[in-house]
């Protein structure tokens, strides 16, 4: 998981393209690793999404797992290929994990700041296997983000849309990197919810994890 600590992405959806649903995808390659994260902090629940990345291995974004004010999050749900209610597996967390360096960052300087941005990286051990042992392919290569690979973004958007379908948005340039492990795309947006969803890159006909949206 500390793999992906370079690979980072923001987005905006107020500024950017606004998600589209693909909600009749979840069941095909590679959507159908991609899931909807439920969490609550505090007395409050939060909608996030994530990945299967190991056979018991979630991917996702460390504020969907550790607040500044509630510390770390409670009832941590995976929902695989989730849809209006349905999916196709479910998997609770049994541990939880967030990038080294993430809480005091975000205790210090704030979870919007660079540092957070930073760091914002982390991952759920679920008690069971979300896709009986099946898991996306991922790659720690920067260069599928800023080269001329074709890159998307999926996730549960719940600003915007509903929360109860799968969004994809594309890129129409390449990523760029800031703050030194920061990678940035204005040529999309995500929305609340998206948060922790994958950037998908495909290279030689293949489907790799290569980033996080934070």
């Amino acid at each position: 998981l500390l793999s992906f600590s370079p690979l980072i992405v923001p987005g905006n959806a107020a500024a950017q393209a606004t998600p589209t649903s693909v909600a009749s995808l979840r069941n095909t390659n590679p959507y159908y690793y991609v899931g909807r994260l439920t969490m609550n902090q505090g007395s409050v629940s939060y909608l996030g999404s994530g990945t299967v990345i190991k056979p018991q291995s979630v991917l996702t974004a460390g504020h969907n797992l550790y607040s500044r004010t509630a510390g770390w999050s409670t009832k941590v749900v995976f929902q695989r290929a989730y849809h209006n209610g349905t999916y196709a597996s479910t998997a609770s967390a049994s541990r939880l994990f967030i990038l080294g360096g993430y809480s005091s960052a975000v205790g210090t300087y704030g979870n919007t700041s660079s540092q957070a941005f930073n760091r914002d990286t982390g991952g759920v051990i679920c008690y069971s296997r979300p896709m009986n042992g099946g898991y996306a392919g991922w790659w720690q290569n920067p260069t599928l983000l800023t080269g001329p690979a074709y890159n998307m973004s999926l996730g549960y958007g719940g600003k915007v849309h509903s929360g109860k379908e799968l969004l994809r948005s594309s890129p129409t340039r390449a990523f760029y990197q800031v703050y030194g492990a920061w990678y940035r795309n204005t040529s999309y947006g995500i929305e609340g919810g998206m948060s922790g969803g994958p950037v998908f890159a495909k290279s030689d006909g293949n489907w790799y994890v290569v980033a996080v949206n934070v």
